[in-house]
């Protein structure tokens, strides 16, 4: 640095320069500890016991579902599709589609509770 930079103020530059190096070496750390923490949620969330019996509960109960109810259930609640693209396929108002997500969250909430 003090070949490179004659005639200049050396003290600020290396002040500068070790600052940002520094601010480098502290976001690589936050970035390692982010990923890292995200990675310890994932293994929690794999972690959590699966209640058998209320999967058992949720099958018997898609079995009673009318055709509206299964693709909001199956395209939207599972597969996580946006209302907004299941109206064409349902051919009915999104107002309608969110209708039926709010009764069909009520009928397997309701029976989870029994």
């Amino acid at each position: 640095m003090l070949e490179k930079s004659q005639g200049q103020d050396i003290d600020r530059l290396a002040f500068k320069k070790i600052l940002w190096h520094t601010l480098d070496e502290l976001r690589k750390i936050r970035r390692r500890e982010e990923r890292s923490e995200e990675i310890n949620n994932e293994l929690e969330f794999k972690k959590e016991k699966v209640e058998w019996d209320n999967l058992i509960i949720l099958k018997d109960k898609v079995k009673e579902l009318n055709g509206i109810e299964k693709l909001v259930f199956f395209e939207h609640l599972l597969a996580q599709k946006e209302i907004t693209n299941l109206v064409e396929v349902a051919g009915c108002s999104r107002q309608t589609l969110q209708r039926v997500k709010k009764g069909l969250l009520l009928k397997l909430k309701n029976a989870l509770k029994n």
